[in-house]
């Protein structure tokens, strides 16, 4: 029997490189996990490995703009000279949804959503791991490094000045208990009580 509530808005959050995409990218191949990603869209070039409509929708800036001025984001923002955001379109629909996205963009939600939205924070178990991870991904210069790590240290006090907003914190330690982990709270949070149409609970309680 399915259960009848609302969408959920997953946003999985974390600072560059603590590994949100891979624990995404791994639940969302497990068929028993019943999400749907929201592609986001960014004006930044594609990486190796990437796939358009899969990674990202990759916009030039002036693409990116044009839509913004059409109204058609519901967040987006500039990061280090590129722009990223959330379309409306790509919200709707009675699915939950997962989404990998940065701490500013997940506030947004959870201000806009916050009975839809389960905001996770994936973090490295030091801040020298993140350094490590960063730099065995070989995508970014010294100087680009240093730029990650700073942006990594304002998310960390975003996050930490709003800790009503946050659901869950998931140290990423041990990735297939990371994986684990987020998994068991899309499993939880689906289930909720409070979630549940009234519509559907007088149903089941019916005698």
């Amino acid at each position: 029997m399915k259960v009848e509530r609302e969408g959920i808005f997953f946003c999985l959050s974390s600072p560059a490189g603590a590994g949100k995409t891979t624990i995404s990218e791994t639940l969302l191949r497990d068929t028993s996990v019943a999400v749907k990603r929201v592609v986001t869209c960014t004006s930044r070039e594609r990486r190796p490995l990437e796939v358009e409509g899969q990674s990202y929708h990759f916009l030039t800036k002036d693409e990116f703009m044009k839509s913004v001025d059409e109204g058609a984001f519901f967040e987006w923002e500039e990061v280090h000279g590129n722009l990223y955001g959330t379309r409306m379109a790509d919200l709707e629909g009675p699915d939950d949804k997962l989404m990998v996205i940065d701490i500013r963009g997940a506030l947004s939600f959870k201000r806009a959503f916050p009975d839809r939205t389960v905001l996770t924070i994936v973090v490295p178990p030091r801040p020298e791991d993140l350094k490590f991870r960063l730099l065995s991904r070989g995508t970014e210069s010294e100087q680009q490094l240093e730029k990650r790590l700073e942006t990594a240290k304002r998310e960390y006090e975003m996050f930490l000045g709003e800790p009503d907003k946050i659901d869950y914190l998931i140290v990423n330690d041990v990735l297939p208990d990371a994986i684990a982990h987020m998994k068991a709270i899309i499993e939880a949070e689906s289930l909720r009580f409070t979630r549940l149409k009234s519509s559907f609970i007088s149903e089941v309680s019916r005698f």
